[in-house]
Parts: C-alpha cells; structure tokens; sequence
C-alpha cells in the first residue's frame, strides 16, 4: 500500500531506479484512490474505482451506463493522461465478483476490463470459476466454458488495437437500450468497435447505431437479431469509422 510510506521515498525510489532501468514498473495501490502518487511516484496504479464501479454494477446498485464514467472517472480525480491503471474485479482482500453477483454479470465486468484503457488483471481462478475469496484452485473441477470466454478476451485484446491501451473511449447511447446494457467505441488508427456488455442475465437483443457489423469478433459468430444484435454477455463490433 504506497499511502503508508512518505512520498518522499517513493520519488526518492523512482529516481534511483529510473536511473537504472527507465522501463522500470512501478505500480501503486492505494485505498480510496489518491493521485498524489502520480507525482514522480508511480506511473502505474490499480483502478480502485474502476474496481468499485464494476462490483456496484453487479449487485445492482448503479445502472450499468455507470460503466461508461469509468474513464472520466479517473481524470476527474486528478490523474494526468499519461498514466496506466491495472483493470481488476477481485482481488486477495476482497469477496469474488461471484459471491457479490452472478455469472452473467460477472462475465460482462470481466470483458469490461479486457475491453476499456488499462492493462486487464486476472486474480487466479477468476477465469474458472473459483467461488471462495482464497479458496483452493480448481484444477480439476473449473469451469471450462468460462475459462474458454476468458481466452477469448485475452486474444481480442492481443490481436485488436481498437481494445489496447491506446485506443480512445467513447460513451455511445442506444436507444430502446434494454436494462443491464452498456456500449462504448474504441477507435484506434486504423479502425473502430463498438463493445457491448450485458450484466444482465439472459441474452439482451440490443438494437445498433448504423454502420456497425454484427460480427461479434470474440467468437466470430453472426448475432444479428432483427435490427441489432443478441448479447448475452459481451460482444465486440466492427464499426465504420464515422457511425458512432
């Protein structure tokens, strides 16, 4: 937890190791969130409020357009544009996603963290399906289903500049919007999606801006459904450059 030391010492600590090895990580926690440490401290930090954001949307507390402050959210509270968060929805000192909220919304806030500007943090078991907060991993007993939907994260986020660091965020409105739904654009030099996440249980017929394929390039599926598309989770759209 870096607010238990003097800053001092951490600008001292940058220093000496910057001096060293410039791509030297040096990431930060600290809770409730406290941009002082972007100061010449720390370059990287855990989106505590990212991470309490997510968990509040999957007890149902905030709608899930709440998702789409998350971004902002960070700049407001003072970090500068160049800093790098860490993505996370469980973690060692927390309940798992799943105690708190179901499968389903659990899946959404997953993808949300492989899909929005950060680096995604697994916590072991969170792709198969571990229910206790430090319970056993479960070799042979995991959710196999989940854990190929988490693989699925991990290769679009490698292989689509749209979904890295990058890329910039746009909140998108839909309309008819069905409860539980959020969508943002990612855009990037050469492309742009449209990410759509359903927190919601059930698959969501969620209907599209004009110009986006119903291509879902997680799975390589068409879900087109009528004049949208059928999300039961997460889904990640080609979009033209000037729809959204």
């Amino acid at each position: 937890m870096a607010w238990g030391v003097p800053r001092s010492f951490w600008k001292d600590v940058r220093d000496r190791v910057k001096a060293r090895d410039p791509d030297f990580l040096l990431l930060d926690e600290t809770i409730p969130w406290h941009s002082d440490f972007a100061e010449n401290q720390f370059g990287s930090h855990f989106d505590y409020g990212g991470n309490e954001t997510l968990r509040a949307v999957g007890r149902g507390e905030e709608d899930a357009t709440a998702v789409n402050d998350i971004v902002e959210d960070r700049a407001v509270e003072g970090y500068p544009d160049h800093t790098h968060f860490f993505n996370y929805i469980e973690n060692h000192d927390m309940e798992r996603y799943l105690s708190i909220a179901d499968r389903a919304a659990q899946k959404a806030a997953g993808a949300a963290t492989f899909t929005l500007p950060g680096a995604p943090m697994l916590y072991y078991g969170q792709e198969s399906g571990v229910p206790q907060q430090r319970g056993t991993m479960n070799w042979g007993d995991a959710d196999e289903d989940l854990r190929a939907y988490y693989k699925r994260l991990v290769d679009a986020r490698e292989s689509l500049p749209e979904l890295q660091t990058a890329a910039a965020t746009t909140p998108v409105e839909l309309s008819d919007r069905p409860d539980g739904v959020v969508a943002y654009a990612r855009s990037a030099e050469d492309g742009q999606v449209l990410v759509v996440l359903n927190f919601a249980s059930g698959t969501a017929s969620v209907p599209l801006p004009e110009g986006v394929e119903t291509t879902d390039l997680l799975t390589d599926d068409d879900v087109a459904d009528g004049d949208g598309v059928a999300v039961e989770s997460a889904a990640v759209l080609r979009a033209d450059d000037a729809s959204l």
